[in-house]
């Protein structure tokens, strides 16, 4: 008796444990190394558009995947926190791109997340590169469990990052390092200026022409 109270009480702590392990993932989400590559066989549909993608790893610079559903709250932060990324991107004529990859079940759910007053009514740059995982082809073959989900993916389609769950802003800070986008040039650096009053303090402490005659009119006498 006693020890089958034992086993009982044992599971219920492991299970408690487990789901505890779920909710912290869901609430703060973890970045996972990753090392595989990009599946080949799947269908990206434009939302807004005819266009379709068959395939990520021809093409260049990274893409950032961000899948997300038009039900899911997280997602919406996970889309604002990346609209200024591909602002970014947009402005600097980047051959990277942020992907917003939509799992709802039809175009018209993933549409009408972007409509006007609507929770992504403010994502312009996002709605913009908004697909849809066609068929979940995608989504099945990375297996992942729950949107939201990231991962970032080199030009050669090796994924180089895996993020589940919400993005903060050290996530946002590692996605902008792998793009190399706080880097800065060597020409753009240029040599410190001088304040006004710094200038005056040297330019007083210089000798003017004056002084210059004055002096070489002493050393003539001698």
């Amino acid at each position: 008796m006693i020890p089958s109270l034992f086993q009982s009480q044992k599971k219920f702590i492991l299970k408690c444990s487990f789901f505890t392990a779920m909710i912290i993932i869901a609430e703060n989400g973890f970045s996972a190394p990753a090392n595989d590559m990009m599946p080949k066989k799947f269908k990206l549909k434009s939302i807004f558009s005819k266009e379709t993608k068959t395939n990520l790893s021809q093409e260049d610079g990274y893409r950032v995947i961000d899948f997300w559903a038009s039900w899911c709250q997280s997602c919406k932060t996970n889309l604002e926190r990346l609209e200024p990324l591909q602002k970014k991107l947009n402005h600097k004529q980047s051959s990277h791109q942020v992907y917003a990859v939509s799992v709802d079940e039809s175009t018209d759910d993933a549409k009408s997340f972007f409509d006007v007053d609507a929770p992504g009514s403010k994502l312009k740059s996002i709605k913009k590169n908004a697909w849809l995982d066609t068929n979940q082809l995608l989504s099945n073959q990375l297996k992942f469990e729950g949107v939201p989900y990231l991962v970032v993916v080199d030009p050669n389609g090796k994924i180089v990052m895996k993020h589940n769950g919400v993005l903060e802003k050290s996530d946002i800070k590692k996605i902008e390092s792998i793009l190399k986008l706080k880097q800065v040039s060597t020409a753009s650096i240029s040599e410190p200026k001088l304040k006004s009053s710094s200038k005056s303090k040297l330019k007083s402490k210089s000798p003017d022409k004056h002084h210059l005659n004055l002096l070489t009119e002493s050393y003539a006498l001698e």
